[in-house]
């Protein structure tokens, strides 16, 4: 975007747990715009805000997106998760765990790690995880159905933002040697032919360490 309209347009980000069809319902929410310009950030927090949308400000704009961005590839794996009945456990160690790698490759990037404790982050990632509306569970349910990516794409018949993400993310995580076990065996899951069992026994005999 600063690509094509240079530095002179003030840009604001929208991000958080937002599930276009449960707000479309009048249904209450929250949401955070982040901008690195405060007017622009208050401007639509005062334009956007309603009885049934609270809307927070952040200046981290890039941990906001990145939390928007990272958050699809888990719930590929919360998708797969439930396709395979592996339990609420499970998911609930996975999503705990996916934050931590989230947190993790956003210092990297310069993004803060409190913006993850929030709506962006956390807030984002309990919800795409955890909801059928989520474009990206969806995906991962329909992998654990189909076995087949090409497939379980066709069925979802709209974009999954994760399966494209998962590659990216793990081309940058291996040459900036940042460790996200849980994303490179999502990875593997849907472009290496990795069986889910096979990644599931790779993460659960990791070495232990303190948490």
């Amino acid at each position: 975007i600063r690509d094509v309209l240079g530095e002179s347009y003030p840009l604001v980000f929208l991000s958080g747990p937002n599930l276009a069809k449960e707000i479309a319902l009048g249904k209450p929410a929250a949401t955070v715009r982040a901008s690195t310009n405060d007017g622009a950030a208050l401007c639509f927090q005062q334009y956007l805000s309603s009885k049934n949308l609270r809307v927070y400000t952040q200046t981290d704009v890039r941990g906001v997106e990145l939390g928007g961005v990272l958050k699809n590839v888990y719930a590929i794996a919360a998708g797969l998760m439930d396709g395979y009945e592996l339990g609420e456990n499970a998911k609930a160690a996975m999503v705990a765990r996916a934050l931590q790698e989230m947190i993790r490759f956003g210092a990297v990037f310069g993004a803060k790690k409190d913006t993850f404790y929030g709506l962006s982050g956390v807030g984002d990632l309990v919800a795409t995880c955890s909801s059928t509306s989520s474009r990206n569970w969806r995906v991962g349910m329909a992998l654990a159905e189909h076995g087949d990516l090409d497939r379980a794409i066709d069925s979802l018949g709209s974009i999954s933002e994760g399966v494209k993400t998962a590659r990216f993310l793990h081309k940058i995580s291996s040459e900036k040697l940042i460790d996200m076990p849980i994303a490179s065996e999502v990875y593997k899951v849907l472009y290496e032919n990795q069986s889910v069992e096979n990644a599931v026994n790779i993460l659960m005999g990791r070495p232990l360490k303190p948490e």
